[in-house]
């Protein structure tokens, strides 16, 4: 469900998207998966971060900023590394060649629950998904088409229990 949040929200919240990086999904082993690095990695991450700074896989559950029901990313995706700066976090995930913007936005938009305030927004980047994660957070998804990657910030920067 996509709802509207108010101007001043989106603004703040696209402001955040010029502050920072990083995004998060699993780690993805098995079947039909892409074979990996000798260190564990899954090559895409070298593909999509030609200068990736992880030595070895990364679970979302190691995320420190991440809410910790947060939807599990896309299977097209893979979390490749991390990272936090006071109280943000930015994950960045490769995905598989082609996926689009609409497909990372769709995928967790149809996971949050009524009370994730969240919208697509312009910005200088282009669409970002952003909005806030109650109790406290505020998330922004930001896709780059020329790497097969995109990112997840998450700040704690707030009350939004109500």
């Amino acid at each position: 469900m996509r709802t509207s949040i108010p101007l001043g929200l989106a603004v703040s919240l696209a402001l955040l998207a010029g502050c920072s990086t990083a995004p998060s999904a699993p780690f993805r082993d098995g079947p039909g998966q892409p074979d990996l690095a000798a260190d564990g990695i899954d090559p895409r991450c070298f593909e999509s971060y030609p200068e990736l700074p992880a030595t070895e896989p990364l679970l979302e559950s190691e995320l420190l900023i991440r809410p910790d029901d947060w939807p599990v990313a896309p299977d097209f995706a893979v979390l490749c590394w991390s990272v936090v700066d006071g109280n943000q976090e930015t994950a960045y995930y490769a995905t598989a060649p082609g996926v689009t913007a609409d497909d990372i936005f769709s995928h967790y938009e149809e996971r949050f629950g009524d009370n994730i305030v969240h919208d697509r927004v312009e910005a200088d980047t282009g669409i970002l998904l952003t909005g806030v994660y109650p109790p406290e957070h505020s998330f922004y998804l930001e896709h780059d088409p020329a790497w097969d990657a995109f990112t997840t910030t998450w700040a704690i920067d707030g009350d939004y229990a109500d």
